[in-house]
């Protein structure tokens, strides 16, 4: 049997024993199909635009998150860009599928800036610094690119990281996916939700969301008046991934929160 065969039988289980009564939140893609939009990074603060998204198209219908209804656990999605020469930042764009608030309207959104020499995700977060980090309150709103402002310095041979943060909106009721299409990245996308039993980083195409390529870019300026860094694709670690997929999996039919997109309407 190979490994998607026991990745599928796994998540099979997970879902059988959850229709059975088992209250449990998944990984799920929104309800809402809002429209899809293409918009090109800004970078109105920097001359040096990092990405790993080949589109800038943000899909309807194709983000997950940990969630029960479309109400999110806490959940962190990630890249990492090689850094080759010295930048200074000044903003980070984040896709938003759709935000919409439990109440007033508004809900927090954290994005967290590190930099370490040591693989990602196998060093994180020991072995790297935290750099750079900005509390959002971020409106209702459907595909869209989000910009965050926040200052931090890179030098080359570093590996910038980037986090994007929705800590846990189960009591206020908030629902959000972020931003993503299907149309290649020149590096993983990652996603951490301990709630569903992810508890690092971890591509989404191995926890078989490989449709869903982030779009997330860095904007910044050369340090010193030097030339810009060009993106370069991370690779992927090594782990023994799929044994901890298949265990993580299970784990959902027990949990209280799990992994899904949401259905349609």
């Amino acid at each position: 049997m190979n490994h998607r065969s026991i990745l599928a039988g796994a998540l099979a289980a997970t879902f059988a024993l959850a229709g059975a009564g088992v209250h449990a939140q998944t990984l799920s893609r929104a309800e809402t199909n809002g429209t899809p939009t293409t918009m090109p990074p800004r970078g109105a603060c920097g001359t040096i635009t990092l990405t790993q998204s080949t589109s800038q198209v943000i899909t309807p219908l194709n983000s997950v998150s940990c969630n029960t209804g479309g109400v999110h656990a806490e959940n962190s999605y990630f890249r990492s860009f090689a850094i080759t020469e010295d930048i200074d930042v000044c903003e980070i764009q984040f896709g938003i599928e759709e935000a919409t608030a439990g109440t007033d309207g508004i809900q927090p959104v954290n994005v967290n800036l590190y930099a370490g020499t040591g693989d990602f995700p196998a060093t994180f977060p020991a072995g790297y610094t935290q750099i750079g980090t900005a509390a959002l309150s971020v409106a209702d709103q459907t595909a869209t690119i989000f910009p965050a402002s926040l200052t931090a310095s890179v030098t080359a041979g570093s590996n910038l990281v980037v986090e994007v943060n929705t800590p846990d909106g189960d009591a206020a009721g908030h629902t959000f996916f972020i931003g993503s299409n299907a149309d290649g990245e020149s590096g993983p996308s990652y996603i951490q939700s301990a709630d569903c039993a992810i508890t690092e980083p971890t591509p989404t195409a191995d926890i078989g969301f490989d449709d869903m390529d982030i779009v997330l870019n860095v904007v910044g300026n050369p340090a010193g008046g030097g030339g810009g860094p060009d993106p370069v694709a991370t690779p992927l670690p090594s782990s023994d991934t799929w044994s901890k997929i298949v265990l993580a999996s299970l784990a959902l039919a027990i949990g209280v929160f799990g992994l899904r997109r949401r259905a349609r309407r």
